[in-house]
């Protein structure tokens, strides 16, 4: 054979070599390429899995919070009635407060009234007293100045009654 020959044989070979180890390369990426296209089918089964599995969590968490929200919402319309009573009571308290120290003005009003009328009474019952007081005094000293005089008058009546009767011996007794 020739030289050309035996080069191209060579090279064919060579060739060939280079193509058996480049189809052992594409062989072992393949193999490689499918193991890890295994674990991704497997890690996608899993993770489709666990996505149903959260999409159901989730799914139930969104029931919950609505229920949840909810009862929150039945919870803040009761509360709501309540602090509506309360404050419909707060108000009626209110206007019962003012009602009573409206009262209370109108009864310390007559009370002082009734005091400053009481101290007026008293003032003039002891007024009348003292005048009653002085007026019995006054009798008194009357009744003791009528005694006088009536004694005088006794007293002038009987020497009117001896001057009347010397009076009258002595006009019988002058003939």
């Amino acid at each position: 054979m020739s030289t050309a020959g035996k080069v191209l044989v060579v090279l064919v070979m060579l060739g060939a070599l280079v193509w058996l180890i480049l189809a052992s390369g594409v062989a072992q990426l393949n193999y490689n390429a499918n193991e890890q296209l295994d674990k991704l089918s497997k890690q996608l089964a899993e993770v489709q899995t666990n996505l149903q599995d959260t999409r159901s969590a989730i799914a139930s968490l969104h029931d919950q919070t609505s229920s949840a929200q909810e009862e929150l919402d039945r919870q803040i319309t009761t509360f709501r009635a309540q602090i509506a009573d309360l404050e419909k009571g707060r108000s009626q308290i209110l206007d019962s407060l003012a009602r009573l120290k409206y009262q209370k003005e109108i009864v310390d009003n007559t009370a002082n009234a009734a005091k400053t009328q009481f101290e007026h009474r008293t003032a003039e019952h002891q007024a009348e007293e003292k005048a009653m007081a002085d007026l019995r005094n006054e009798v008194q000293n009357l009744k003791t100045h009528n005694g006088e005089l009536m004694a005088h008058l006794q007293t002038l009546r009987k020497q009117f009654d001896e001057t009347y009767r010397k009076n009258l011996d002595l006009i019988h007794k002058k003939p």
